[in-house]
């Protein structure tokens, strides 16, 4: 009887395991990152319809520019050959309009594109550029200001914190989270601790806003005349601290001049789209591939219950970063798993930590069986582990 349970156990796990790869698959098919929101285009020409035909074409195009800013670094995006509007057709798998006016004359329409994802790497790729398609967790951004010695956060006088509260759209790989300033996040960190906070407190906060970290910004204002009043910098300097090992650690220096300033910015916007740039841009280091480093990783994943099982398994789903998952085998308590991803093991490791998923690194096998002529060679491999953090 208890046998026959056993392998009723066993029967089940397998039959939801087909039943997750299926989730995979579809998850694959509506991939956040390949799809652009919000595409907005205005045409006039000779008619209504020829102004409409005009602004899908500009649309797809813009949309196409947006994903390709949003995966590949600054430096390698202005190397790709720009493709024609037939190429982009055929990298679109569908649209949709959101909005739209018309004239007699003129047409302004927003758009929704979402991408096939293998074609756009294929396509990028072939142009011999990196990218990343991972997104991280998203990051807890504490602007402070400073005044001489002293530092403000929540403080009504801090135009910096303003800016960051007015800029929420994310629409990269690392979303930014600004703090709404409520009696708990003041309890956690107050104007003048930016250097001083507490670690556990600031702990609470991340768990709070369900971050993966925070990220102080300290900016300092200057002025080249002695009147300061009434009148933005004339230059700012922005200060970032990770705060990931319990401590302010300096990361990045960003300078922001009057020249970075665009339209109708403030130069506090401007030094916003700084800050966000550089966090995107430090991101793609991280994670960038190619198109070529297709790799297969095998790994054992233990489990003490169905359920632990059935969760790693749907944390894998969300991996970002992983072409296939494939379940080669599986028992009671351990499953293999084969992972297709592109790029190195350490970009595939934070790839998966961002599912809260921790890669172990293989421990060289005992190969002493007692025979001197025992071939290794082809057998007992090193092999990697895969646990959810939940269970650790």
């Amino acid at each position: 009887m208890a046998k026959l349970k056993a392998q009723n156990v066993f029967i089940l796990l397998v039959s939801l395991c087909i039943m997750t790869v299926m989730s995979a698959t579809a998850h694959a098919q509506v991939d956040s990152l390949f799809t652009v929101l919000d595409v907005k285009v205005d045409v006039t020409s000779e008619n209504a319809a020829k102004a409409r035909e005009e602004a899908f074409g500009k649309a797809q195009m813009k949309a196409f520019e947006i994903l390709v800013e949003r995966l590949a670094s600054s430096g390698e995006a202005a190397n790709i050959t720009p493709p024609d509007y037939i190429t982009v057709s055929s990298l679109v798998r569908d649209f949709e309009i959101t909005n739209e006016q018309l004239s007699s004359v003129r047409y302004i329409g927003t758009y929704t594109f979402r991408f096939k994802k293998e074609a756009v790497r294929q396509y990028v790729g072939g142009q011999g550029i990196s990218y990343s398609d991972v997104s991280s967790k998203p990051v807890l951004v504490l602007p402070f200001y400073q005044y001489g010695a002293d530092t403000i956060l929540w403080d009504d006088r801090n135009p910096w914190l303003k800016a960051w509260q007015s800029k929420r759209t994310n629409t990269g790989l690392v979303p930014v989270i600004t703090p709404i300033g409520d009696v708990q996040d003041v309890s956690d960190i107050g104007d003048n601790e930016a250097m001083t906070f507490n670690a556990d407190d600031l702990e609470n906060m991340v768990i709070r806003y369900n971050v993966g970290e925070a990220i102080i910004m300290v900016a300092v204002p200057e002025w080249s005349g002695s009147n300061e009043t009434g009148r933005d910098p004339d230059q700012l300097i922005v200060n970032l601290y990770r705060t990931d090992r319990g401590r302010p650690d300096f990361a990045r220096r960003i300078t922001v001049l009057p020249s970075d300033i665009n339209g109708d910015q403030t130069i506090f916007d401007a030094a916003v789209a700084q800050s966000r740039k550089v966090l995107q841009e430090a991101w793609k280091k991280q994670t960038a591939a190619s198109a070529e480093n297709a790799t297969v990783l095998t790994a054992i994943v233990r489990f003490t219950s169905m359920q632990e099982w059935l969760q790693t398994r749907k944390a894998l789903n969300r991996v970002q970063g992983i072409d296939k998952v494939d379940v080669k085998s599986i028992t009671p308590s351990t499953a293999t798993v084969e992972l297709a991803y592109q790029g190195s093991t350490r970009r595939l490791q934070i790839s998966l930590a961002q599912a809260d998923i921790d890669l172990k690194a293989p421990q060289q096998p005992d190969y002493n069986y007692g025979y001197a002529d025992f071939d290794t060679s082809q057998s007992l491999q090193p092999m990697y582990e895969l646990k959810l953090k939940l269970y650790q």
